[in-house]
């Protein structure tokens, strides 16, 4: 089965953070605290040099060449379309 492509992965991250708020006399209290947090960070995929150069150069070239190309043809295929023969009406 293959797997789906997947642009972002989810990653849990956990750290100890150690804290000493409380502090009586000569007796001080030591709280350690397991802090987690999710953060969607990228796959190995979307950071490979070779995808990024690839990705960039198709997109930039469907994006300033292709989609604009084909925009102005079907305007022009439409237009052409529309008019029909010229008609010339004097009175």
């Amino acid at each position: 089965m293959k797997k789906a492509l997947s642009f972002f992965q989810v990653v849990y991250e956990s750290f100890n953070v150690t804290e000493s708020p409380l502090s009586e006399g000569s007796v001080s209290s030591l709280i350690l605290v397991n802090t987690s947090r999710i953060v969607a960070a990228p796959t190995s995929l979307r950071l490979d040099n070779n995808y990024i150069r690839d990705y960039t150069l198709i997109s930039a070239t469907v994006l300033t060449v292709v989609f604009p190309m084909v925009v102005m043809i079907v305007r022009s295929v439409n237009r052409l379309n529309n008019t029909g023969s010229p008609k010339v009406y004097l009175t």
